[in-house]
């Protein structure tokens, strides 16, 4: 069994936690995540209200939140824009720097990967 893993610094990672998660992200990003569950994963993104695209990304399920898998040049301003938007609503939004995203290619198995660290599109 063969697996090639590559670091993506170029990506940063954005934690939002919260009940209100999911109700918040589905009115306010182009993917159906009403139903998203842990370990699942979808592509996304953030429009102007033109349509255009402002942050594209990978929202993840978590348990109790998501984390969103986006481009590090534009974390900060996704954090900032999606706080913009959360109003009243009970979730936080954070950049985390304790975590990275890396890329993994070969064989099917996974199960070299521990549990809530792999997900497989």
């Amino acid at each position: 069994m063969t697996v090639f893993i590559a670091s993506l610094p170029d990506r940063a990672v954005i934690e939002i936690k919260g009940e209100d998660t999911l109700p918040f992200l589905q009115d306010l990003v182009t993917a159906n995540v009403a139903d998203l569950k842990p370990e699942t994963a979808v592509h996304s993104a953030l429009l102007t209200p033109q349509g255009k695209i402002l942050f594209d990304f990978f929202i993840v399920g978590v348990e109790g939140g998501v984390l969103l898998d986006c481009a590090a040049e534009s974390a900060a301003s996704l954090v900032q824009r999606l706080t913009m938007y959360r109003l009243r609503r009970a979730l936080s939004i954070d950049q985390v720097d304790d975590r990275a995203v890396a890329a993994a290619w070969g064989d099917t198995d996974l199960s070299s990967f521990s549990e809530g660290h792999k997900f497989a599109d």
